[in-house]
């Protein structure tokens, strides 16, 4: 994988982390769109990695 394709799918992931963590904390969250929000930054940080 190129480098560069690498480094923005890292940044896509830690986005991905911050908005999940972010609607987390706000009153009346959804439980399953925040374990989707999980799984698709460990999805997106292990096919950087991969």
């Amino acid at each position: 994988m190129y480098p560069v394709k690498r480094l923005l799918i890292f940044v896509i992931a830690a986005i991905v982390a911050i908005s999940v963590y972010d609607y987390a904390r706000s009153p009346g969250h959804i439980g399953m769109v925040i374990a989707g929000g999980v799984v698709v930054a460990i999805w997106l940080t292990a096919k950087a990695i991969d």
